[in-house]
């Protein structure tokens, strides 16, 4: 999703839905990448909801690292692309019984 189609969602979902907030964050990848997390919470027939934008760069290579010893088990190693990005939208609904959000499957909607 490009940021134009982002920005036309979140204008109607401001129209159309009572919105609580509304950031944008930064998570450090690395010591030089870092990925971008807008985020909208509203209230659509008495449910609250988030949606994110997640925007950071493809992982183009992933090394796992093995320890024999016990002490330093394993690890991972990603490599990130310079050039190429990926955005991935996620919709939460607020479980109230656990009081966390909860992922809602898109591929169900």
């Amino acid at each position: 999703m490009q940021k134009s189609q982002w920005g036309r969602l979140i204008e109607r979902i401001r129209r159309n839905f009572k919105t609580e907030k509304e950031y944008s964050r930064e998570e450090k990848i690395t010591k030089d990448m870092k990925a971008v997390i807008d985020t909208i919470i509203f209230s659509t027939s008495g449910k609250r909801m988030k949606l994110e934008r997640i925007v950071r760069p493809r992982v183009e290579n992933v090394k796992y690292h093995y320890s024999r010893l016990t002490q330093r088990g394993t690890h991972q190693e990603y490599q990130y692309s310079e050039t190429e990005i990926v955005e991935i939208i996620k919709l939460y609904q607020w479980d109230q019984i656990k009081n966390d959000w909860r992922e809602v499957n898109l591929d169900k909607l």
